[in-house]
């Protein structure tokens, strides 16, 4: 399919105090092969000038709209933006992405073939050099390899599941849907695909609709991050019980016997504070060096998380 054959669709980048961020994804939308049928960017409270950098592409990006609110959240930014586009398809992406040259239209070229469905691509971490962006390079990596399907590219097989830093869906079926709940102020893109499943609509991954993420978070961010989304988890089969019953998402079980001993070991501020030490992480070998990496986040990210305050 080509490109003026392709469906209408609008990109949608919440920001929040993101000025630098927006504008690097900004001027990356100039130089690819077309650029969308529309461009909005909600601003979300910023108070960096966002909103003069934002407004300083009207010249160069006539497709851009430009929503300024006061801070809400992500799902009511994205909510907003979507009521603001017309176009056929929503592909929403976060201000800290930069989309591949084929991204967007891998995205459009899925839905011209597969209606009524959910499409999420990768997002490759991108790193500034340190031990930890090293690491979490290899994560996003791993995660795209894990979610290839050998079969026709649903994720279905494991969970429905997409992320609204890289994620596209058609703008009726979104409406149908009710959106993201503004209620959520985490794991709203999983709230959606699991509520469009239950009406039948496949979650796919696009291998080929490649993002690049320039998150630039520490260790101790990570860990932080990691808390609340396992957080958001509980909080969800609270407020939605009938939908996300025990055998629907995954939780997270603390280990017991001499494994519960082993990540306790990793359950130390001190190791955190060590590890997040860039010229002292950076003196273990690579190898060694992301596999203590890795039990450090699942210890106190995941298992312990009361016993180190971060």
């Amino acid at each position: 399919m080509k490109a003026k054959e392709l469906l209408s669709f609008a990109l949608i980048i919440p920001t929040y105090n993101g000025r630098e961020k927006v504008s690097r994804l900004l001027t990356n939308l100039l130089l690819l092969e077309y650029i969308p049928d529309e461009v909005i960017v909600v601003i979300d409270g910023s108070e960096d000038g966002t909103i003069e950098a934002v407004s300083s592409f009207k010249s160069h990006l006539t497709t851009l709209q430009i929503c300024k609110q006061s801070n809400k959240g992500r799902s009511i930014s994205r909510n907003v933006g979507a009521k603001m586009a017309t176009s056929k398809i929503l592909l929403f992406m976060d201000d800290d992405m930069i989309p591949d040259e084929k991204c967007f239209g891998v995205h459009l070229t899925h839905h011209g073939t597969f209606s009524g469905t959910l499409a999420t691509g990768p997002q490759f971490n991108v790193s500034k050099g340190s031990p930890f962006d090293d690491f979490r390079v290899t994560l996003s990596e791993k995660w795209h390899l894990d979610s290839v399907s050998e079969d026709d590219g649903s994720i279905l097989k494991k969970a429905p599941f997409v992320t609204a830093a890289n994620f596209s869906i058609e703008r009726d079926l979104f409406v149908a849907l009710g959106g993201f709940d503004e209620e959520l102020t985490d794991a709203e893109d999983l709230d959606l695909a699991y509520r469009a499943a239950t009406f039948g609509h496949k979650c796919y991954y696009l291998p080929s609709a490649v993002g690049y993420h320039f998150d630039g978070v520490d260790l101790k961010g990570y860990i932080r991050r990691l808390r609340q989304y396992r957080s958001a988890l509980y909080r969800l089969e609270q407020l939605k019980p009938q939908l996300y019953s025990k055998n629907i998402i995954n939780r997270v079980t603390p280990p017991s016997g001499l494994k519960a001993l082993f990540f306790r070991c990793f359950a130390s501020e001190n190791l955190i504070n060590f590890m997040g030490n860039e010229i002292l992480s950076g003196m273990i070998p690579s190898g060694l060096r992301n596999r203590i990496f890795d039990l450090v986040v699942t210890a106190n990210g995941s298992y312990f998380v009361d016993i180190v305050e971060l």
